[in-house]
């Protein structure tokens, strides 16, 4: 394939220059300390023994950052995430040594699928915690495979998974898409398929890079066709490893690599319809461990590793000119980096801190791109049938003036206005109302503002205080998961309680996490048998977050003592009203099954408790109209609550539907049995990945 590399980096008129074929010789900015690079925040997520080689990073819908990444000490593969707005981790699978090298997609769901290298026993690991919990499968077990995968997920939620045949020396690649696994070989010549990437388009076409170690070359292949087709991208010298792909809006390609020869981080697109290479960084030796990725507007965004200096690198070409950041230089950081762009063209990066072994964390606004922030400030004055908003215009405009706020009353929008006040008149005195409100530019509406409450009344308002501590505090341990429950405060402050924030933590004095929580219980999964859990809980009313309740500790018990899930669980609609129906476990955990707790939510990810029966049976006259319902029901004995069925969905007015547990999909043609497990399994002796 003939091709010419164009030496340095891309501005304002890349693209229009690419088009026309025209050579574009640009010299490398200068470095530019890490203030400027969008004022980055940095933090260190993990730091308990040699953490963070490997990372992989992924965003989901909701703004929410996963990372993926390996314990070199301990031999296991761990997830850390702030879904709960502070950062939480779990060990996802600790059976040898495994999650070398593993990397992380989120699904239209928002569920988790991870893919990974089991080096004990040399196979090709996947787990996901789509049903609720995790689970875990030996996708590929021939001979000695799985090292340097790559997950990719598409638009029906399919798996696609990319990696090396260590043994043959070939690229294979596996997908469930067909309803189970199916394992191909994409490349077979010799010593192909190491340091591979994947990624998907918008027609579900896969595309994957990769490195020639026979040849020093950087290829690529894509099935866009109906078969999968092979191109030699990059001949010149030692070229294309530790590759990075994505794709833009337009499904052109864009391939970030290392040249080992020069010791340079290299750039490919044929976002023009043919290839054309570029020299990005070329000061010192770069290029190692680089991550590429794709803002809305088509721009990329590289990490990376500068092996002679030490430290995070990061490139791009938004805001129409060549930007380069060193992002942190606080000892030798910045190996294995992996980036993710969110929705407002925020930028996250993961990436391994070497002098410390730790897991370091950088998030910024994307340069050139600021992202439209939230009104700030919001506050709700209530009067006689209405309620008067205020707030203040947004810290960030995105780089376009806001030109009208949306007013969102209940979560429903229900006004639009160009000034920082409203009036909501017509409103019920006596009754809470719970506001937001987002601004608006030419590129669109942004985040929304933090929701206050009010209640209208003819009255003025007592003085509103902080609530008391909820009460009757318990909790009950189950399979790997918690059951937890409380009731209201009994000072409320005088205002509605808007919600709850419980608190656990495996030290009672100190390292509390926090997660939000609706109602007055919570099903707290992915626990540890065998360890003590520390628990309180506080109200929030719209002064802020009252008194906690008293401190409670829960121990773990022995799985083989709780029930197994139940099974069977359907639902079916009669007019109003939800009846769901289930079979009991198979397994009663050696002591007779005492009751079973039903659990609901508007999401698959946000189930709770809203009752408990004797029977196999339970009507829900309570669901409401409109919108899914998710329901998943436990069954508990003497020990506590066991595990928890598959989750069905129903809606009254609508259909019923079922998720079927991963745990029963067969993995076909992979010559070895799935595994499957909870989340969190602390087996202790592990052995050092080599």
């Amino acid at each position: 394939m003939g091709h010419n590399r164009e030496c340095a980096v891309l501005f304002l008129a890349l693209m229009m220059a690419i088009s026309a074929g025209a050579s574009i010789i640009v010299s490398v900015p200068g470095t530019v300390e890490a203030a400027d690079a969008g004022d980055p925040s940095i933090m260190t997520i993990d730091s308990v023994g040699d953490v963070g080689e490997r990372s992989s990073i992924a965003i989901d819908s909701k703004g929410y950052v996963h990372i993926c990444y390996y314990d070199y000490d301990n031999g296991d593969l761990i997830w850390a995430t702030n879904v709960s707005d502070s950062w939480t981790k779990w060990i996802i699978d600790s059976e040898g040594d495994v999650g070398y090298n593993p990397s992380v997609a989120i699904d239209s769901q928002d569920n988790v699928h991870i893919s990974y290298y089991d080096a004990t026993n040399m196979d090709l690991d996947y787990a996901t915690n789509v049903g609720g919990s995790w689970s875990r499968w030996v996708v590929d077990s021939d001979e000695d495979v799985g090292v340097d995968s790559a997950i990719a997920i598409d638009s029906q939620d399919n798996v696609h998974i990319s990696y090396w045949d260590y043994t043959n020396e070939t690229l294979r690649y596996v997908t469930n898409s067909g309803g189970q696994w199916s394992i191909n070989i994409i490349d077979s010549e010799v010593a192909v398929g190491d340091h591979s990437a994947i990624a998907i388009d918008s027609k579900d076409g896969i595309h994957i890079s990769y490195y020639d170690a026979e040849n020093m070359h950087l290829r690529y292949a894509n099935n866009t066709s109906g078969t999968w087709q092979k191109f030699i991208v990059d001949t010149e010298g030692d070229t294309g490893y530790d590759s990075s792909i994505a794709i833009d809006s337009k499904d052109g390609i864009h391939i970030s690599y290392c040249d080992a020869t020069n010791g340079d981080l290299l750039y490919a697109t044929n976002s023009a319809g043919s290839w054309k290479l570029y020299i990005i960084d070329d000061m010192v030796e770069v290029g190692n461990h680089s991550s590429i990725a794709i803002d809305s507007l088509d721009q990329f965004h590289i990490s990376y590793y500068s092996y002679e200096e030490g430290v995070l690198c990061y490139f791009t070409n938004s805001g129409g000119e060549p930007s380069y950041w060193v992002i942190d230089s606080e000892g030798d950081v910045g190996g294995d980096s992996a980036i993710a762009v969110d929705r407002s063209d925020g930028v996250h990066i993961s990436y391994y801190d070497d002098t410390n072994g730790d897991l370091k964390y950088a998030t910024f606004s994307s340069v050139g791109v600021p992202s439209l922030g939230p009104p700030i400030g919001l506050t709700a004055t209530p009067g006689l049938g209405q309620v008067q908003l205020d707030w203040t215009a947004p810290a960030n405009d995105g780089g376009s003036p806001v030109n009208h706020y949306v007013v969102y009353q209940n979560g429903t929008a229900v006004t639009t206005v160009t000034e920082t006040t409203v009036v909501i008149d017509g409103l019920t005195n006596g009754v809470s109302y719970d506001f937001a409100v987002a601004a608006n530019n030419s590129m669109g509406e942004g985040p929304a503002s933090g929701t206050v409450s009010a209640t209208p009344g003819a009255m003025p308002s007592p003085e509103i205080t902080l609530p008391s501590a909820p009460e009757q505090f318990n909790a009950t341990p189950g399979s790997g998961e918690v059951q937890l429950s409380w009731s209201e405060p009994v000072s409320t402050g005088g205002a509605s309680i808007t919600g709850y924030v419980l608190y656990w933590s495996l030290n009672p004095h100190a390292d509390f996490n926090s997660i939000p929580v609706q109602g007055t219980s919570f099903l707290h999964t992915g626990l540890q048998g065998g360890e003590t859990y520390f628990y309180y809980v506080t109200a929030q009313n719209q002064v802020g977050e009252g008194e906690p309740s008293g401190q409670i500790d829960v121990t773990m018990v022995d799985e083989a003592m709780l029930p197994s899930e139940p099974t069977n669980l359907t639902a079916s609609v009669d007019g109003e009203d939800i009846k769901l129906t289930w079979d009991e476990p198979s397994d009663d955990g050696g002591s007779p099954v005492i009751e079973y707790t039903i659990y609901r939510g508007n999401d698959s990810t946000n189930l709770t408790q809203v009752a408990t029966v004797t029977d196999t049976t339970f009507v829900d006259t309570n669901a409401g109209e409109g919108g899914d319902h998710y329901y998943q029901v436990t069954a508990k004995n003497a020990n506590g609550l066991g595990q928890a069925s598959s989750k069905v969905t129903a809606s009254v007015g609508g259909t019923t539907g079922s998720s079927i547990p991963l745990e029963y999909v067969a993995v076909a043609g992979v010559g070895g049995a799935a595994v499957v497990g909870a989340a969190a399994l602390l087996l202790r002796n592990k052995r050092r990945a080599q």
